[in-house]
Protein backbone atom coordinates (compact mmCIF):
# COMPACT_ATOMS: atom_id res chain seq x y z
CA UNK A 1 0.00 0.00 0.00
CA UNK A 2 2.84 2.35 0.79
CA UNK A 3 4.30 1.73 -2.67
CA UNK A 4 0.93 2.39 -4.28
CA UNK A 5 0.51 5.60 -2.32
CA UNK A 6 4.03 6.74 -3.25
CA UNK A 7 3.33 5.93 -6.92
CA UNK A 8 0.11 7.98 -6.89
CA UNK A 9 1.89 10.91 -5.23
CA UNK A 10 4.69 10.86 -7.80
CA UNK A 11 2.11 10.64 -10.60
CA UNK A 12 0.27 13.71 -9.25
CA UNK A 13 3.51 15.67 -8.95
CA UNK A 14 4.48 14.72 -12.52
CA UNK A 15 1.10 15.82 -13.86
CA UNK A 16 1.41 19.12 -11.93
CA UNK A 17 4.90 19.69 -13.27
CA UNK A 18 3.79 19.09 -16.88
CA UNK A 19 0.63 21.16 -16.53
CA UNK A 20 2.25 23.99 -14.60
CA UNK A 21 5.17 25.62 -16.42
CA UNK A 22 5.80 27.94 -13.49
CA UNK A 23 8.02 25.40 -11.76
CA UNK A 24 10.95 26.28 -14.05
CA UNK A 25 13.03 29.39 -13.38
CA UNK A 26 14.80 30.99 -16.35
CA UNK A 27 17.38 33.74 -16.62
CA UNK A 28 16.80 36.69 -18.93
CA UNK A 29 18.58 39.47 -20.77
CA UNK A 30 19.09 42.77 -18.96
CA UNK A 31 19.00 44.63 -22.27
CA UNK A 32 15.76 42.96 -23.38
CA UNK A 33 13.83 43.60 -20.16
CA UNK A 34 14.85 47.21 -19.52
CA UNK A 35 11.25 48.40 -19.98
CA UNK A 36 10.07 45.89 -17.36
CA UNK A 37 12.62 47.33 -14.92
CA UNK A 38 11.35 50.84 -15.66
CA UNK A 39 7.76 49.73 -14.97
CA UNK A 40 8.74 48.00 -11.72
CA UNK A 41 10.71 51.03 -10.50
CA UNK A 42 7.80 53.38 -11.19
CA UNK A 43 5.52 51.17 -9.09
CA UNK A 44 8.13 51.00 -6.31
CA UNK A 45 8.37 54.79 -6.17
CA UNK A 46 4.58 55.13 -6.20
CA UNK A 47 4.22 52.69 -3.31
CA UNK A 48 6.75 54.36 -1.01
CA UNK A 49 5.70 56.94 1.58
CA UNK A 50 9.12 58.06 2.87
CA UNK A 51 12.43 59.03 1.29
CA UNK A 52 13.38 60.12 -2.20
CA UNK A 53 12.41 58.89 -5.64
CA UNK A 54 14.85 56.40 -7.17
CA UNK A 55 16.09 56.65 -10.74
CA UNK A 56 17.13 53.70 -12.90
CA UNK A 57 20.90 53.30 -13.22
CA UNK A 58 20.90 49.87 -14.84
CA UNK A 59 19.15 46.52 -14.77
CA UNK A 60 21.61 44.21 -13.02
CA UNK A 61 19.96 40.77 -13.09
CA UNK A 62 16.84 39.04 -14.45
CA UNK A 63 15.10 35.78 -13.55
CA UNK A 64 11.62 34.91 -14.73
CA UNK A 65 8.91 32.25 -14.47
CA UNK A 66 6.14 31.60 -16.99
CA UNK A 67 2.71 31.03 -15.46
CA UNK A 68 -0.21 28.89 -16.63
CA UNK A 69 -2.20 32.09 -17.10
CA UNK A 70 0.24 33.04 -19.91
CA UNK A 71 1.66 35.73 -17.66
CA UNK A 72 5.23 35.96 -16.38
CA UNK A 73 6.64 36.64 -12.92
CA UNK A 74 9.87 38.64 -13.19
CA UNK A 75 12.53 38.73 -10.46
CA UNK A 76 14.62 41.85 -11.13
CA UNK A 77 17.71 43.33 -9.52
CA UNK A 78 17.64 47.03 -10.38
CA UNK A 79 20.59 49.32 -9.60
CA UNK A 80 19.24 52.73 -8.62
CA UNK A 81 20.33 56.23 -7.63
CA UNK A 82 18.53 58.61 -5.32
CA UNK A 83 17.10 61.77 -6.90
CA UNK A 84 16.31 65.14 -5.33
CA UNK A 85 12.54 64.56 -5.60
CA UNK A 86 10.73 63.38 -2.49
CA UNK A 87 8.27 60.51 -2.96
CA UNK A 88 5.45 62.80 -1.74
CA UNK A 89 5.76 64.68 -5.04
CA UNK A 90 4.56 61.57 -6.96
CA UNK A 91 6.77 62.60 -9.89
CA UNK A 92 8.09 60.18 -12.50
CA UNK A 93 11.74 59.35 -11.92
CA UNK A 94 12.71 60.53 -15.41
CA UNK A 95 11.58 64.08 -14.53
CA UNK A 96 13.68 64.19 -11.34
CA UNK A 97 17.22 65.49 -11.07
CA UNK A 98 19.79 63.06 -9.71
CA UNK A 99 21.91 64.22 -6.80
CA UNK A 100 25.34 65.79 -7.39
CA UNK A 101 28.13 63.24 -7.24
CA UNK A 102 29.28 64.23 -3.75
CA UNK A 103 25.71 63.71 -2.46
CA UNK A 104 25.13 60.39 -4.20
CA UNK A 105 23.03 57.69 -2.57
CA UNK A 106 23.20 54.46 -4.55
CA UNK A 107 21.93 50.91 -4.20
CA UNK A 108 19.65 48.29 -5.68
CA UNK A 109 16.08 47.05 -5.47
CA UNK A 110 15.08 43.40 -5.62
CA UNK A 111 11.67 43.56 -7.28
CA UNK A 112 9.12 40.85 -8.04
CA UNK A 113 6.54 41.88 -10.62
CA UNK A 114 3.83 39.94 -12.47
CA UNK A 115 2.95 40.90 -16.04
CA UNK A 116 0.24 39.48 -18.28
CA UNK A 117 0.22 41.35 -21.58
CA UNK A 118 -2.88 39.56 -22.89
CA UNK A 119 -5.00 40.58 -19.90
CA UNK A 120 -3.18 43.92 -19.54
CA UNK A 121 -2.10 43.24 -15.96
CA UNK A 122 1.10 44.56 -14.41
CA UNK A 123 1.34 44.12 -10.66
CA UNK A 124 4.30 44.73 -8.37
CA UNK A 125 4.28 41.91 -5.83
CA UNK A 126 7.15 42.92 -3.52
CA UNK A 127 10.41 44.86 -3.35
CA UNK A 128 13.40 45.20 -1.06
CA UNK A 129 15.72 48.16 -1.66
CA UNK A 130 19.13 48.62 -0.05
CA UNK A 131 20.80 52.03 -0.31
CA UNK A 132 24.13 53.51 0.77
CA UNK A 133 25.51 57.10 0.77
CA UNK A 134 28.78 57.95 -0.92
CA UNK A 135 31.76 57.49 1.46
CA UNK A 136 32.94 60.69 3.15
CA UNK A 137 36.52 59.90 2.13
CA UNK A 138 35.54 60.00 -1.54
CA UNK A 139 33.81 63.35 -1.01
CA UNK A 140 36.84 64.91 0.70
CA UNK A 141 39.25 63.61 -1.95
CA UNK A 142 37.05 64.81 -4.78
CA UNK A 143 35.69 68.04 -3.25
CA UNK A 144 37.39 69.16 0.00
CA UNK A 145 34.94 72.04 0.49
CA UNK A 146 31.76 70.06 -0.16
CA UNK A 147 29.29 69.45 2.70
CA UNK A 148 29.42 66.14 4.59
CA UNK A 149 26.38 64.14 5.69
CA UNK A 150 25.42 64.75 9.31
CA UNK A 151 23.51 62.45 11.62
CA UNK A 152 20.03 63.60 12.58
CA UNK A 153 20.50 64.58 16.22
CA UNK A 154 18.66 66.96 18.56
CA UNK A 155 20.62 69.94 17.22
CA UNK A 156 19.54 69.22 13.65
CA UNK A 157 15.91 68.84 14.71
CA UNK A 158 16.05 72.16 16.61
CA UNK A 159 17.50 73.86 13.53
CA UNK A 160 14.76 72.40 11.37
CA UNK A 161 12.18 73.86 13.78
CA UNK A 162 13.81 77.29 13.46
CA UNK A 163 13.74 77.11 9.67
CA UNK A 164 10.11 76.01 9.62
CA UNK A 165 9.21 78.83 11.99
CA UNK A 166 10.58 81.25 9.38
CA UNK A 167 8.49 79.57 6.70
CA UNK A 168 5.32 79.62 8.84
CA UNK A 169 5.72 83.34 9.53
CA UNK A 170 6.26 84.27 5.89
CA UNK A 171 3.80 82.16 3.91
CA UNK A 172 0.11 82.87 3.37
CA UNK A 173 -1.26 79.56 4.64
CA UNK A 174 -4.11 79.61 7.14
CA UNK A 175 -2.66 76.87 9.37
CA UNK A 176 0.77 76.24 10.81
CA UNK A 177 2.91 73.36 9.58
CA UNK A 178 5.05 71.15 11.81
CA UNK A 179 8.22 69.15 11.12
CA UNK A 180 7.29 65.57 10.28
CA UNK A 181 10.63 63.91 9.51
CA UNK A 182 14.17 65.16 8.82
CA UNK A 183 15.18 63.32 5.66
CA UNK A 184 18.69 64.62 5.06
CA UNK A 185 21.23 66.84 6.82
CA UNK A 186 24.76 67.97 6.00
CA UNK A 187 27.35 70.29 7.50
CA UNK A 188 30.00 72.51 5.92
CA UNK A 189 32.73 74.63 7.51
CA UNK A 190 33.43 77.86 5.62
CA UNK A 191 33.70 81.14 7.55
CA UNK A 192 31.47 79.59 10.18
CA UNK A 193 29.34 76.47 10.38
CA UNK A 194 26.68 76.01 7.76
CA UNK A 195 23.95 73.38 7.97
CA UNK A 196 21.83 72.25 5.06
CA UNK A 197 18.83 70.05 5.64
CA UNK A 198 15.72 68.67 4.06
CA UNK A 199 12.60 67.62 5.93
CA UNK A 200 8.96 66.77 5.41
CA UNK A 201 6.19 68.83 6.98
CA UNK A 202 2.51 68.31 7.73
CA UNK A 203 -0.37 70.66 8.38
CA UNK A 204 -1.39 71.06 12.04
CA UNK A 205 -4.73 71.88 13.65
CA UNK A 206 -3.41 75.26 14.85
CA UNK A 207 -4.55 78.24 12.82
CA UNK A 208 -2.69 81.53 12.58
CA UNK A 209 -5.74 83.19 14.13
CA UNK A 210 -4.89 81.53 17.45
CA UNK A 211 -2.88 83.79 19.81
CA UNK A 212 0.46 82.69 21.34
CA UNK A 213 0.71 79.42 19.44
CA UNK A 214 3.64 77.04 20.07
CA UNK A 215 3.83 74.97 16.92
CA UNK A 216 5.77 72.22 18.68
CA UNK A 217 2.66 71.60 20.82
CA UNK A 218 0.21 71.58 17.88
CA UNK A 219 -1.21 68.24 16.81
CA UNK A 220 -0.95 67.12 13.21
CA UNK A 221 -4.15 66.88 11.22
CA UNK A 222 -4.97 63.22 10.92
CA UNK A 223 -7.60 63.45 8.20
CA UNK A 224 -6.81 62.58 4.62
CA UNK A 225 -7.19 66.19 3.55
CA UNK A 226 -4.17 67.34 5.60
CA UNK A 227 -1.45 68.83 3.40
CA UNK A 228 2.11 67.55 3.47
CA UNK A 229 5.23 69.05 1.98
CA UNK A 230 8.97 68.86 1.57
CA UNK A 231 11.34 71.64 2.58
CA UNK A 232 14.96 72.51 1.81
CA UNK A 233 16.68 74.91 4.16
CA UNK A 234 20.06 76.22 5.25
CA UNK A 235 21.31 77.75 8.49
CA UNK A 236 24.67 79.52 8.72
CA UNK A 237 26.07 80.38 12.12
CA UNK A 238 28.92 82.79 11.45
CA UNK A 239 29.43 86.47 12.17
CA UNK A 240 25.73 86.75 11.37
CA UNK A 241 22.99 84.13 11.49
CA UNK A 242 21.47 83.53 8.07
CA UNK A 243 18.47 81.30 7.36
CA UNK A 244 16.93 80.35 4.05
CA UNK A 245 14.06 77.95 3.34
CA UNK A 246 11.72 76.93 0.53
CA UNK A 247 8.93 74.39 0.79
CA UNK A 248 6.93 72.47 -1.77
CA UNK A 249 3.44 71.62 -0.49
CA UNK A 250 1.45 68.88 -2.18
CA UNK A 251 -2.26 68.41 -2.61
CA UNK A 252 -3.68 65.52 -0.54
CA UNK A 253 -4.45 62.42 -2.58
CA UNK A 254 -8.06 62.69 -1.41
CA UNK A 255 -8.47 65.97 -3.26
CA UNK A 256 -6.71 66.49 -6.57
CA UNK A 257 -8.00 69.68 -8.14
CA UNK A 258 -4.55 70.22 -9.65
CA UNK A 259 -2.22 67.85 -11.46
CA UNK A 260 1.03 69.38 -10.23
CA UNK A 261 2.36 70.38 -6.79
CA UNK A 262 2.50 74.04 -5.90
CA UNK A 263 5.69 75.74 -4.82
CA UNK A 264 4.68 77.87 -1.84
CA UNK A 265 8.08 78.92 -0.51
CA UNK A 266 9.09 82.39 -1.65
CA UNK A 267 5.50 83.52 -2.24
CA UNK A 268 4.58 84.75 1.24
CA UNK A 269 1.35 86.61 0.57
CA UNK A 270 -0.38 84.79 -2.28
CA UNK A 271 -4.10 85.04 -1.58
CA UNK A 272 -5.07 82.28 -3.99
CA UNK A 273 -2.78 79.84 -2.19
CA UNK A 274 -4.27 80.68 1.18
CA UNK A 275 -7.85 80.24 -0.01
CA UNK A 276 -7.12 77.18 -2.13
CA UNK A 277 -5.19 75.44 0.61
CA UNK A 278 -8.29 75.14 2.73
CA UNK A 279 -11.15 74.51 0.37
CA UNK A 280 -11.58 71.23 2.31
CA UNK A 281 -11.48 72.79 5.78
CA UNK A 282 -14.97 71.50 6.55
CA UNK A 283 -13.47 68.00 6.63
CA UNK A 284 -10.96 68.84 9.36
CA UNK A 285 -13.16 68.29 12.39
CA UNK A 286 -15.98 66.23 13.78
CA UNK A 287 -16.57 62.50 13.40
CA UNK A 288 -16.33 62.42 9.62
CA UNK A 289 -14.86 59.11 8.47
CA UNK A 290 -12.61 61.05 6.09
CA UNK A 291 -10.64 62.26 9.11
CA UNK A 292 -9.59 58.80 10.23
CA UNK A 293 -5.86 58.00 9.85
CA UNK A 294 -5.08 56.19 6.62
CA UNK A 295 -3.01 53.03 7.20
CA UNK A 296 -1.48 51.87 3.93
CA UNK A 297 0.68 48.76 4.17
CA UNK A 298 3.75 49.08 1.91
CA UNK A 299 4.53 46.26 -0.50
CA UNK A 300 8.24 46.37 0.32
CA UNK A 301 11.06 47.88 2.33
CA UNK A 302 13.86 50.40 1.95
CA UNK A 303 16.90 50.28 4.19
CA UNK A 304 19.93 52.55 4.38
CA UNK A 305 23.35 51.00 4.99
CA UNK A 306 26.18 53.05 6.52
CA UNK A 307 28.77 54.44 4.14
CA UNK A 308 31.60 51.98 3.56
CA UNK A 309 34.10 54.06 5.54
CA UNK A 310 31.73 54.62 8.48
CA UNK A 311 30.95 52.22 11.30
CA UNK A 312 27.49 53.69 11.79
CA UNK A 313 25.14 56.26 10.32
CA UNK A 314 21.73 57.28 11.58
CA UNK A 315 19.07 56.07 9.18
CA UNK A 316 17.44 58.86 7.23
CA UNK A 317 14.59 56.61 6.08
CA UNK A 318 11.80 54.79 7.83
CA UNK A 319 12.60 51.07 7.88
CA UNK A 320 9.43 48.95 7.96
CA UNK A 321 10.17 45.39 9.07
CA UNK A 322 8.78 42.47 7.11
CA UNK A 323 9.53 38.79 7.35
CA UNK A 324 11.29 37.05 4.48
CA UNK A 325 9.49 34.52 2.32
CA UNK A 326 10.60 30.98 2.99
CA UNK A 327 8.51 29.02 0.51
CA UNK A 328 6.51 29.47 -2.69
CA UNK A 329 3.25 31.34 -2.27
CA UNK A 330 0.14 30.18 -4.14
CA UNK A 331 -2.20 33.07 -4.84
CA UNK A 332 -5.63 31.70 -5.84
CA UNK A 333 -8.37 33.76 -7.41
CA UNK A 334 -10.66 35.23 -4.75
CA UNK A 335 -14.25 33.96 -5.08
CA UNK A 336 -16.95 36.58 -5.37
CA UNK A 337 -14.71 39.39 -6.62
CA UNK A 338 -15.36 41.11 -9.91
CA UNK A 339 -12.63 41.09 -12.54
CA UNK A 340 -11.81 44.77 -12.00
CA UNK A 341 -11.49 44.25 -8.25
CA UNK A 342 -9.23 41.26 -8.71
CA UNK A 343 -6.97 43.26 -10.98
CA UNK A 344 -6.27 45.54 -8.02
CA UNK A 345 -5.70 42.70 -5.58
CA UNK A 346 -2.31 41.42 -4.49
CA UNK A 347 -2.60 38.49 -6.88
CA UNK A 348 -3.29 40.72 -9.85
CA UNK A 349 -6.58 38.91 -10.43
CA UNK A 350 -4.92 35.70 -11.62
CA UNK A 351 -5.60 32.13 -10.54
CA UNK A 352 -2.78 29.86 -9.38
CA UNK A 353 -0.16 32.60 -9.54
CA UNK A 354 3.00 31.20 -7.93
CA UNK A 355 5.56 33.50 -6.34
CA UNK A 356 8.85 31.88 -5.27
CA UNK A 357 11.51 33.30 -2.94
CA UNK A 358 13.83 35.69 -4.73
CA UNK A 359 16.32 33.58 -6.74
CA UNK A 360 20.10 33.85 -6.49
CA UNK A 361 20.84 32.69 -10.04
CA UNK A 362 22.95 35.18 -12.03
CA UNK A 363 22.06 35.72 -15.66
CA UNK A 364 24.92 35.50 -18.15
CA UNK A 365 23.20 38.24 -20.16
CA UNK A 366 23.55 40.77 -17.36
CA UNK A 367 24.18 43.42 -16.20
CA UNK A 368 22.76 45.92 -18.67
CA UNK A 369 24.44 49.12 -19.76
CA UNK A 370 24.23 52.02 -17.27
CA UNK A 371 21.94 54.90 -18.19
CA UNK A 372 24.79 57.33 -17.46
CA UNK A 373 28.40 56.36 -18.08
CA UNK A 374 29.87 58.25 -15.12
CA UNK A 375 33.12 56.79 -13.78
CA UNK A 376 32.51 58.04 -10.24
CA UNK A 377 29.08 56.38 -10.04
CA UNK A 378 30.34 53.17 -11.62
CA UNK A 379 33.12 52.99 -9.04
CA UNK A 380 30.56 53.15 -6.21
CA UNK A 381 28.86 49.97 -7.43
CA UNK A 382 32.11 48.24 -8.44
CA UNK A 383 33.85 48.77 -5.09
CA UNK A 384 30.87 48.03 -2.86
CA UNK A 385 31.09 44.48 -1.43
CA UNK A 386 27.33 44.32 -0.78
CA UNK A 387 25.95 45.84 -3.97
CA UNK A 388 28.34 44.97 -6.78
CA UNK A 389 27.54 42.54 -9.58
CA UNK A 390 29.76 39.45 -10.15
CA UNK A 391 30.86 40.99 -13.46
CA UNK A 392 32.14 44.02 -11.52
CA UNK A 393 34.26 41.74 -9.33
CA UNK A 394 35.92 40.22 -12.38
CA UNK A 395 36.69 43.68 -13.65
Amino acid sequence: MKLVGLFLLCTQLSVWAIDNPSNHMETGSCEEYGLIADLALRQINADRKEGYIFSLYRLSNVNLMHQRSQGIVYYLTIDVLETECHVLSKKEWKSCKERPEHESVYGHCLATIYINRIRKIDKLYSYNCTMRPVPAEKIVNRCPDCPILHTVDSGIITTADLLLNKYNNENGNANYFGVLNVTRASVQWNFGTSYSMQFTIQETVCTKAMPHVKVSQCEFMSCKFAHKGHCKGSYRNGPEVHMDISCEVFEPEASKPEEHPRLLGGEPHHKRQQNHLHIHEHHHHGDDDSCQPQKAIPMGTVQLLPAIDQSSLASLLDLPVVSEQVRPVLLPIIPGKAADEQKDSGAGGESDLVIFPFPETISEECPGQPKNQVDFIQSLFTEDPDLRHPVDILG
